[in-house]
């Protein structure tokens, strides 16, 4: 009699702050191989959710406190929910006071359609950048950085369409407590002579930062490129 197969399963861990709910509730489950699992939180009143700690957390819907997890290992996860405070004073401007300058290394990772996570690592020469992304995979990066800091990142494309180069420029209010974004892009236009242009936010179909405090996916402009074409190489100034 031939030996049957047992399923293969891991252990999902899940914790929360205190400030909000998280479905399924907190405590450690066990679920088949390659599980999605369905993910969500509920902020309390005065509290906000600010992101995921430990194992990677795919997004589904930020609005709505919707992600998925995918059960490709024993994971660990932690919701932080944050009270949500006012400072004193009428908001004003925020003022940028710095550009950053990121080490090289800086590690993220992307998604594709499957929900499949793959680590990278970010290079500062855009030529040398590794990986390219697939067109269908969306791109996810943590920062953590100081109030009334900018990120400027560029993106080039081999392609060297009209809409070559994708420009992203993030700042966190100097009011802002928290310090983690996850952002848009804007496109980097060419004048007649060549020039770079930069279109003001916000710029029709590249929606800017409607709340900065909550995650983003990050959206590319594919018009007129190969739906199969491998094309972005990712670099930090």
């Amino acid at each position: 009699m031939a030996a049957c197969d047992t399923a293969k399963e891991f252990t999902l861990k899940i914790d929360a702050t205190e400030g909000g709910t998280v479905t399924p509730k907190p405590g450690t489950y066990k679920h088949p191989e390659n599980t999605l699992v369905d993910l969500k939180v509920v902020a309390d009143d005065g509290y906000e959710f600010t992101k995921w700690e430990g194992d990677k957390v795919a997004i589904v819907d930020a609005e709505k406190g919707e992600y998925k997890i995918k059960m490709d290992g024993n994971k660990s996860i932690k919701a932080v929910f944050v009270e949500i405070t006012e400072e004193p004073g009428e908001p004003g401007e925020p003022e940028v006071k710095t550009l950053i300058d990121f080490e090289e290394g800086i590690e993220g990772w992307i998604i594709d359609d499957d929900m499949n996570q793959g680590d990278v690592t970010f290079s500062h020469d855009t030529e040398k950048a590794d990986p390219e992304i697939d067109s269908t995979a969306s791109l996810r990066v943590e920062y953590s950085l100081e109030k009334g800091q900018v990120v400027t990142c560029y993106f080039d494309n081999n392609y060297n369409l009209p809409h070559a180069i994708y420009y992203l420029r993030v700042f966190v209010p100097s009011d802002a407590d928290f310090g983690y974004f996850r952002p848009y892009i804007q496109v980097i236009e060419k004048d007649e002579e060549g020039d770079d242009t930069y279109p003001l936010y916000p710029k029709d179909n590249v929606p800017y930062l409607s709340n900065i405090n909550t995650w983003r996916t990050l959206e590319i402009d594919m018009t007129g490129i190969p739906e199969d074409a491998k094309i972005f190489k990712i670099g930090f100034q």
